[in-house]
């Protein structure tokens, strides 16, 4: 057979009969899906789902900042209390909520304190209140966080200052203390 010919056959038409009989055979196989899989399918669906919702650059800007954020960012991954005499009660609430949510990962804060205590006087430098921790979500957008943890104060009292306290683990899996941040200006919405 000529090199020409076999180049011929390759766009000849399959034959009719041969085809018939391989869909048959397709149909008459049974396909059991496996549930761990039809899982992983699921996760990683929705996975792509909240990683189409944060873009990069509201990340960069989540991690170089913060207070830069736009006004719907903030609202839906941050719980911003005011700090008054009227909302102590849900302020510590919210303290204590945060406390169980990380106690279970207390072995990895190598001897770090966990807030037990909320200061209205935004005067005091050395003990700044503390409103809530919130874990920022785990998405592999978000991963590109440099500072996983915030606890994030809004107090607008005479000053309306704003406090954000940035926590983290370092490449040998150790919890540290980031820098504090504090600014006078308002969140723009």
């Amino acid at each position: 057979m000529s090199i020409m010919q076999k180049i011929l056959d390759l766009f000849k038409l399959p034959d009719a009969t041969n085809s018939v009989a391989s869909v048959q055979i397709a149909a008459t196989s049974t396909y059991t899906p496996n549930p761990k899989m039809e899982q992983y399918y699921k996760r990683e669906a929705r996975k792509k789902e909240n990683n189409l919702n944060i873009t990069y650059q509201d990340v960069a800007i989540y991690d170089m900042k913060p207070f830069d954020l736009k006004h719907q960012f903030i609202y839906e991954h941050f719980t911003c209390i005011c700090l008054d005499t009227y909302n102590l009660d849900k302020a510590y609430e919210y303290l204590h909520n945060a406390n169980a949510l990380i106690k279970p990962f207390y072995k990895y804060f190598k001897g770090t304190l966990l807030p037990n205590k909320i200061d209205t006087n935004p005067a005091i430098g050395s003990n700044l209140p503390v409103s809530h921790l919130r874990l920022t979500p785990y998405t592999s957008t978000m991963r590109k966080c440099k500072y996983p943890f915030y606890l994030w104060l809004s107090s607008h009292g005479n000053h309306g200052d704003f406090y954000l306290y940035k926590l983290y683990f370092d490449q040998n899996g150790d919890f540290k203390k980031g820098d504090l941040s504090f600014t006078s200006k308002n969140v723009s919405t």
